[in-house]
Formats: C-alpha cells, structure tokens, sequence
C-alpha cells in the first residue's frame, strides 16, 4: 500500500515538472533575431562577448525554465572617423559642415556623423586674408569722402563706427546682406559721426552712406 501510494506522489510530482515545462515551453521557443549597429565595438549580452567587426552569429541557449532556442546577432560595426581640409579664402569664410562663417585663421573642428552613423571629427585648416588696404573696404566713394571718412573696428563683434571727418547736415544709413536683404536703415542730423549696430548673423554686409551733398559711400563690413 505505502509503495503504490510513493508511486502515485512520484508520478504526480513528474507530472507537475512536465506540465510546467510544457507552459513554460510548448512546443518550443520561437528563435529570436536581433539586429545591432554599433559603433567600434558590441558586447552581446546573450554570451558576454566583445566583437570588433560586423558579424551574424547564432547562439543555441536555455532559459531559466531549461527550454531552448536559439539566438541569432546580426551586428554591423560601423568605425569612428576624422579628417581635415586646409581652405585659403578673402576676408571671410562658411564652412559647410556646419554652416559657420568664419572671419579670422585657425584651426576648427566639428563633430558629425558619418555614413555609418558613428561620430566623425571634421578640422579646418584656415587661412583667411583681410585686405590691408584700408580703401579696399570702400567699394564706391565719393574722393573727398575718401580722403575724410574712417570706419571701425572691422571686423566688428557688432558695432561698427563711421568718422566722417566733417559736420553734414543729414546722413543716411543702410545695411544690406550679400544677398539684398536690408537689415538697418535710419537717418542722423548735423553730426559728424555714426554709430551703427549690427545685431544680425556673422558674415559680411555692405553699408551704404549717403549725406546731404549728395555723397555716396558703400562700406563693406565683416561682423565676427
């Protein structure tokens, strides 16, 4: 009697492990995929590995239940990149790979993102030349204006002064973009000095002076 009743707990404990094994596991796990782009290198959790190049592994595991599947990485590693152009231009300079204009040499850098979709560092090598002859900045002007007029500091961090070198009657000022657009337009009486604020993007402008006596000066004005 107590060996049929140590048969029957027996059986029912195996059913009990069996019945857990088939919820837990049916028919079996369905296989699972994952797709990784990484950048240099990937450790897949599944295994604890480190991979440095792109790879398709599948990795045959078991769960906590002791049901198994497999596990398949399709990583791609994409490497970090970097790289330089050395650029010469007058005056002022915009960089396409970040849209900045510079106004002054150096060196730059901008972090980017390569086709791979990992960090690149982009470095610009500048060599800029600012024209040292001061009426170079006076694109059309009247001779008795350029013997008088000054203008300063340009480049500019945004305000930019005009000396005249006499008393006028009426000034009047405009500021354009390279492209046409008037940013800056007011007129001044009986002064011999302007005081012009530039509050735009950095870049180049042309500064039209026009006074009374109908003199006409274009100034061309690079703001930091």
């Amino acid at each position: 009697m107590i060996t049929m009743l140590r048969i029957a707990l027996t059986s029912i404990a195996f059913l009990s492990i069996f019945n857990i094994y088939a919820q837990n596991c049916g028919d079996g796990l369905s296989d699972l995929t994952t797709n990784v782009l990484a950048c240099d290198s990937y450790t897949w959790p599944a295994n604890g590995r480190t991979y440095r190049s792109s790879t398709y592994i599948t990795e045959s595991l078991t769960n906590e239940y002791g049901c198994s599947y497999s596990h398949t990485l399709n990583l791609r590693i994409g490497q970090k990149s970097s790289g330089s152009e050395n650029v010469s231009a007058c005056d002022s300079y915009i960089w396409d790979a970040n849209g900045i204009t510079y106004t002054s040499s150096g060196t730059y850098t901008a972090k980017l993102r390569n086709s791979s979709g990992c960090d690149s560092l982009a470095t610009l090598n500048l060599n800029l030349t600012i024209e040292d002859n001061y009426n170079a900045d006076m694109l059309g002007i009247e001779e008795s204006l350029r013997k008088s007029l000054n203008f300063y500091p340009n480049p500019t961090d945004g305000e930019v002064i005009v000396d005249l070198g006499q008393l006028y009657g009426t000034v009047s000022v405009k500021v354009f973009t390279l492209d046409g657009q008037e940013v800056v337009v007011f007129n001044k009486s009986n002064t011999d000095e302007i005081k012009v604020d530039l509050n735009g993007a950095p870049g180049m402008y042309l500064m039209k002076v026009e006074t009374d006596l109908n003199q006409i000066v274009v100034l061309r004005v690079v703001k930091n």
